[in-house]
């Protein structure tokens, strides 16, 4: 009865923990690093989502929708009756101003969301729908990934649409 491993048998049994940690690298590599970042841009979306919500309800309480260019920063002014809504898109947030008389700066109420990696497109159309875009932007191992991409289109309720008479 022999008490040990040979030589032969200690490279076998090395050489298959080998391969076997070959394949197990990349699952591991996904529950150590892809799942937590996947549940944060998970939760992400679920703010998007909540802040377009926020925004559809002020376009159809809204009368006219305005778009504001600024090199550094966008905004939509969605005017209603009594206030004025902001949304102003900056990096990685966006802030909610309701003012509900112009002169008083005092007045206004906020309310932001941070939204990491998130990036916009909008374009107001005319003055009574808007055309908004979102998704998560990021760069992972070198490797370009684009998530949650969603497009929205809102209408001001009750907005006239002008159709010819051909």
């Amino acid at each position: 009865m022999r008490k040990g491993y040979t030589i032969i048998e200690m490279i076998w049994i090395t050489s298959f923990v080998v391969l076997f940690l070959l394949f197990i690298a990349e699952p591991m590599r996904m529950l150590i690093s892809d799942l937590p970042r996947n549940h944060r841009d998970f939760q992400t979306a679920q703010s998007v989502t909540h802040c377009m919500g926020r925004l559809k309800t002020d376009i159809e309480a809204g009368r006219t929708i305005l778009q504001r260019q600024d090199p550094n920063d966008g905004a939509i002014e969605i005017i209603g009756s009594g206030r004025t809504i902001t949304y102003l898109f900056k990096q990685d947030t966006i802030e909610r101003i309701i003012m509900n008389d112009p002169n008083d700066i005092e007045a206004q109420q906020s309310e932001q969301w941070t939204l990491p990696h998130v990036r916009w497109t909008w374009s107001v159309t005319d003055a009574s729908s808007l055309r908004i875009s979102c998704w998560i932007d990021r760069t992972v191992l070198g490797r370009y990934e684009k998530k949650f991409y969603n497009s929205h289109v809102y209408y001001i309720k009750g907005f006239r649409r002008e159709v010819s008479g051909d």
